[in-house]
């Protein structure tokens, strides 16, 4: 059975937060380092609205992760 999108995406975005949230990183400089509004980010993070391959190759960059690790980590 295929999973849904939203549910795919809220998982992304929880692993971003929480990335984040290990390397003490804040959304303010998320958003400088990749050229994603704040806005934006915020509505892809609280899992509102999926995020583009471009803003995840873009979001790992500054991360340092890859983002096949990111989508490994949200496999269950």
């Amino acid at each position: 059975m295929l999973e849904h999108a939203p549910r795919r995406s809220a998982r992304i975005a929880e692993e971003i937060r929480g990335e984040m949230g290990y390397q003490n990183r804040t959304l303010k400089e998320l958003s400088a380092a990749t050229g994603i509004s704040m806005a934006i980010l915020r509505r892809r993070l609280t899992g509102e609205k999926s995020f583009y391959v471009e803003e995840l190759e873009r979001i790992c960059r500054y991360l340092n992760i890859s983002v096949i690790d990111l989508i490994e980590r949200t496999e269950l």
